[in-house]
């Protein structure tokens, strides 16, 4: 996804997530994306004007295709805030920091990895997709 002002992230390893025996946990994490706004296509608009002008002679701008992407970042970063303040509990725990105690979960005790486990270890991302979809529902 495009980054303001030219700013690229640094790539980080993801913690690999443990095997998902039962296929609730994808469905899980589709149901939390699903909630908020999708700027992967404003994103692409903005990376192919910016390598348009890059290429061009003429120069040029992007600023439509900016304003556009930075406002649907932005309706994506409110709505991610009021979900972690509503949803978040005392720690205001936000969904990658419960994704981490899942993975934390699912990895203690013994090796094996039973859809019981699974079942105990996903309750606390039900329980905060479920506020999740109230907040998106109700509105910001």
């Amino acid at each position: 996804m495009s980054c303001p002002l030219g700013y690229k992230p640094k790539a980080v390893d993801a913690t690999p997530l443990p095997d998902d025996i039962t296929g609730e946990h994808v469905k899980l994490l589709a149901a939390f994306d699903s909630l908020l706004p999708n700027c992967t296509n404003l994103s692409t608009k903005l990376d192919e004007c910016r390598e348009k002008i890059a290429a061009s002679s003429t120069g040029g701008s992007c600023l439509e295709e900016s304003r556009s992407w930075m406002g649907c970042f932005n309706r994506r970063s409110q709505l991610s805030r009021a979900i972690v303040e509503t949803c978040g509990g005392e720690d205001n725990n936000s969904h990658g920091e419960l994704q981490q105690k899942y993975i934390g979960c699912m990895r203690q005790g013994s090796k094996n990895i039973s859809a019981a486990k699974q079942k105990i270890c996903l309750e606390p991302l039900r329980t905060f997709l479920s506020c999740a979809t109230s907040v998106t529902t109700n509105g910001v």
